[in-house]
């Protein structure tokens, strides 16, 4: 059992054992992976993940103020999904109608060029996951991960 946060802000080029180091503060890192201008660090605990975000969230890193937020944790009883690649324009209503054909949706956010969902199921969220990896909406290909 594992937590996997949601870095947002990373300026890109940044140095994944750097995200790691300064993670690896709070607990153990299981694994880190940064992308274009975010990345996914899975802590051990939630204890642990916890004290990451207490500290880290809108921490300056690289000059940009950080978010962290659990993406997704085996307490919480939803499943949060993350979708990069999102057009600019896309609204929270078109996202959760989308994620709506596979299940019952408790929240639909869209952040500038990424947004989360919360499904319910965590069945329903992996057959969404699965079937709508890489779906155009909006003219934009969509990354898509719990």
């Amino acid at each position: 059992m594992s937590v996997k946060l949601f870095v947002g802000h990373v300026t890109p080029g940044s140095q994944k054992e750097v995200l790691e180091e300064m993670f690896s503060q709070y607990g153990v890192v299981i694994e880190c992976s940064v992308m274009n201008n975010y990345a996914f660090v899975h802590m051990s605990t939630q204890e642990e993940a916890d004290a990451a975000i207490a500290d880290l969230n809108g921490f300056t890193f690289n000059g940009q103020q950080l978010s962290v937020e659990v993406l997704f944790s085996y307490r919480t009883g939803l499943t949060k999904i993350f979708i990069g690649n999102i057009k600019a324009g896309t609204t929270d209503d078109e996202l959760r109608s989308l994620f709506e054909t596979y299940g019952d949706v408790a929240e639909a956010d869209v952040c500038g060029g990424f947004g989360f969902v919360h499904m319910k199921n965590q069945g329903d969220a992996l057959k969404a996951i699965k079937l709508l990896k890489g779906y155009l909406l909006n003219g934009n290909r969509l990354n898509i991960e719990v």
